[in-house]
Formats: C-alpha cells, structure tokens, sequence
C-alpha cells in the first residue's frame, strides 16, 4: 500500500490496488441484486468490498429485514469506524457498462459520521469514479467525480432523507452524453 501526501491538502491519499475489470456487458443487460440467496451475516456473492480514504476496510454483510421493499434480505455496511474522510464502497463483479441506469433501495440506520446510501458508477479502482449520494444527517443528495482519491462536487440538492425510512436514488450515465444524471426519491 503507497500512502501520498499532497502539500495543499492535510488529508493522504492512499493508492487504491487496481480493479479486476468486469466483463463489459451488451447493452440491453440487465442485472438485478436482492440478497435473498446470500447467507446471512456474509459478504453478498458476486461483491467486493473497498475503501475510499483512510481507516480500515468496510464491512459489508447480508442481514434480515423485514421491512425490505425485497423480503427477506439486504446487504448493509456495519462498520463503525469514525474516521474523517472513509468512504466504504460495495463493488458488483458481474458486469460493466458504457450506458447504465442504475437503482438502489437504501434505508440509513445509523452512522456519526454519515448515514448515507448511493451509486458509484465508472468506477476504474477505489480512488477513480463517480457517486451519487443521499445523506440523512447531512439531509441532502450529491453527485461527486472521485479522482485521485479526492471528491469533487458535480452538484447537488438539500432534500430530507429521513433515516430509519427506504429511499430509492437512480442514476444514469451515457458514454456518449459523456454525462450523468440522478435523481433520489422517499419510497
């Protein structure tokens, strides 16, 4: 693992191991995950996990949930680590796309940091893509471009997200376009 240190900034960057690519899918492919066939208190099939800054690894395991807009399973992130600047991410194996439209149910249960949910798509390793985000304690959505390691703000709204309650955040992105759009709803 390299650690960098940029003079302007106090925070390091840690170099992300590189991504095994997934195979590039044909358009029209459609993937959907719910986590019912995974066991319970394991990392889901077909996922990766990774790290975004500093602090230990995320840990992400499938639990029961009764209230899951899919029954019975979801997959949840129980780390409970209070570093700064640690973005946990949840990778999928199966599959990458050069046009997407991507959803994802999220409900945020608790964090002092942040009690968030989102999409990284375009994603090149740990430290490269772009995310869209819901955040209840921050109460807004963002759409950031990750390079280096570093979040930049694309844009953004303030809106409630409430914790304890299922949202759904959709995004979309065109290779051709060479943009992304996203937009988050309470279901």
């Amino acid at each position: 693992m390299a650690v960098l240190q940029r003079k302007d900034e106090s925070q390091r960057v840690t170099a992300a191991p590189p991504e095994n690519p997934a195979p590039l899918q044909q358009a029209g492919s459609t993937f959907t995950y719910n986590f019912d066939g995974d066991g319970v208190g394991l990392l889901p099939k077909k996922f990766h996990s990774a790290r975004t800054g500093q602090g230990p690894s995320s840990q992400w395991v499938v639990l029961a949930d009764s209230t899951a807009p899919s029954k019975p399973n979801v997959v949840a992130q129980t780390s409970v680590d209070t570093t700064d600047y640690r973005f946990p991410l949840l990778i999928a194996d199966e599959g990458s796309f050069r046009d997407l439209e991507v959803t994802v149910r999220f409900k945020a249960v608790s964090g002092d940091m942040d009690q968030a949910g989102g999409l990284a798509f375009r994603l090149k390793d740990a430290n490269n893509y772009y995310i869209a985000r819901a955040n209840a304690r921050e109460g807004n959505y963002r759409f950031f471009k990750v390079v280096a390691g570093r979040r930049r703000p694309l844009g953004g709204a303030n809106l409630e997200v409430t914790s304890q309650e299922w949202h759904e955040l959709r995004s979309s992105a065109s290779e051709i376009e060479s943009s992304a759009t996203t937009m988050a709803s309470r279901k």
